[in-house]
């Protein structure tokens, strides 16, 4: 008899709708921010929602074997905060990407991007993740965030 995971209270993805798919593929653990790497993002000022790519630099042990047959070696997730408020912002995104935090605060999400010279704060009443596959060093196995 198989049970549904429970996604891990504390962990920065509790709360996010999609939690428990990347809870699945990272073998029921917890996978983490550290190191990870926002790629792309878009923030529509109506109605206040930002998207993004983030490549992870933890990536599930052992691989989903439909990700090994294809040659997939690391994971990415397109992220979307929706509802957004408290935003606050300065600087441009830098094209070498950004760090990413993102916590459970009660029954919103918060997210912080930071580079040098850059910084995206804000709250989200709802979120969304998305884990896909992809090949490091391969330009033809980058996400686009909007495909």
């Amino acid at each position: 008899m198989r049970t549904d995971p429970v996604v891990p209270d504390g962990w920065w993805a509790t709360g996010i709708d999609g939690a428990r798919g990347l809870y699945e593929v990272f073998g029921r653990r917890p996978a983490s921010l550290e190191g990870a790497v926002c790629t792309l993002m878009r923030f529509d000022p109506f109605p206040l929602n930002l998207s993004v790519i983030v490549e992870l630099a933890d990536a599930p042990d052992p691989l989903p074997g439909r990700w090994r047959r294809k040659g997939y070696d690391a994971a990415s997730m397109r992220l979307q905060f929706l509802e957004c408020r408290d935003v606050r912002s300065s600087g441009a995104l830098p094209t070498g990407g950004c760090s990413i935090d993102v916590e459970p605060v009660g029954d919103h999400t918060r997210a912080r991007l930071c580079a040098e010279d850059f910084e995206l704060e804000l709250t989200s009443r709802f979120a969304s993740v998305r884990v896909d596959p992809f090949r490091r060093g391969d330009p033809d196995s980058v996400i686009t965030l909007f495909s």
